[in-house]
């Protein structure tokens, strides 16, 4: 028996059929034709794109307006819900403060009670001015600044001067509405330290360089003894800076066989502020 070929019908792309080549000759004329008129007359050409130009525009808005509603609605009911954990948050900060409130309260009276028991005179709390910095003086013999603050602000000699990391220096004279600031890296600043975590005394001397020098106090106290990276901090002795002030950190000049201090005065770039600490309250 003979098997019969079954007939295959061949589909032609769209552009190479008859219609596809008349449409695509159409367009060719559509073409040429726009440009002659963009040529003879471009207003009229100008002002069918800018009607296109605003129909799509418009159907762009009102086919938009659904999705940035529904983006609308969505950040609503997002914010709701974090808003809702972020209450339930405060009230178990809240009341975990009114406990605290609670606690300090019985401290307060308890302390007040103590002190009456031992007759202890009330610690009197430093207070501080803060003041601006209008110059520096950084010549070869001399490290200082001056400040916007005078007698006029019950400045006084000696005051104290710090900036928000620690020790700057002394004031050392006072006009009507400037204080010169004496800085702890001149060589006229002699100030007594410890290390922390050491019985270590020691005077912090400054040598007009950007990182004092320790002379140590204590014939036992070695560079093996004073390890990298210990806080020096004001001793309190000589009754002019007071103690606990944070001044910097342990570095060995191994090239010059000494121990200075990495201070954060020289650290902060950008100070502008300092603050006076003034023990007379006003």
């Amino acid at each position: 028996m003979r098997k019969k070929r079954g007939l295959t019908k061949t589909i032609k792309p769209f552009w190479q059929s008859a219609t596809g080549k008349s449409f695509f000759i159409f367009l060719v004329i559509i073409s040429f034709a726009l440009m002659i008129v963009d040529k003879l007359h471009p207003q009229i050409t100008s002002n069918i794109r800018i009607n296109i130009l605003n129909n799509i525009s418009l159907v762009y808005h009102y086919a938009s307006q659904p999705v940035n509603s529904f983006y609308y609605w969505r950040g609503e009911i997002l914010s709701y819900f974090a808003l809702k954990q972020e209450n339930e948050r405060l009230k178990i900060e809240n009341d975990i403060l009114k406990q605290w409130r609670f606690q300090a309260s019985k401290l307060i009276i308890e302390n007040e009670q103590l002190q009456r028991l031992t007759n202890l005179k009330p610690y009197s709390q430093p207070y501080f001015i803060t003041a601006k910095i209008i110059a520096y003086n950084h010549a070869n013999f001399n490290r200082s600044m001056i400040i916007n603050a005078g007698s006029y602000d019950k400045i006084n000699h000696h005051n104290i001067v710090v900036d928000n990391n620690g020790l700057v220096g002394r004031v050392v004279d006072v006009g009507d509405t400037y204080s010169k600031v004496l800085l702890i890296t001149d060589n006229k600043s002699n100030i007594p330290v410890k290390i922390e975590g050491t019985s270590v005394r020691a005077i912090m001397q400054g040598d007009n360089i950007y990182k004092p020098k320790l002379l140590f106090l204590d014939n036992n106290a070695t560079a093996d003894t004073i390890h990298d990276n210990a806080l020096v901090m004001t001793s309190g002795h000589g009754k002019i800076f007071p103690a606990g002030i944070p001044i910097g950190y342990i570095i060995h000049d191994k090239e010059n066989d000494v121990i200075r201090v990495d201070n954060f005065l020289m650290q902060n770039d950008d100070l502008v502020y300092v603050h006076i600490i003034k023990n007379d309250h006003p």
